[in-house]
């Protein structure tokens, strides 16, 4: 249905967006660091957009 909410998440952890990557977290890390990867950070957790997984895996530079 139009306008309802779906199960997938828009934003996941560091840990759970390197997983989908098949890459390790620290590795996620730095690159978030380098700005390669667009995360957001909220108190002490950081969480990856779905949308910049998406992007990185189109090959797609993040956006600052």
């Amino acid at each position: 249905m139009p306008g309802t909410p779906s199960d997938e998440p828009i934003a996941v952890s560091i840990a759970e967006a390197a997983a989908r990557l098949g890459i390790h977290r620290q590795t996620l890390r730095a690159a978030i660091e380098r700005g390669d990867v667009r995360a957001i950070r909220i108190g002490r957790r950081w969480l990856v957009p779905i949308a910049a997984i998406d992007e990185l895996l189109e090959g797609r530079r993040a956006r600052p």
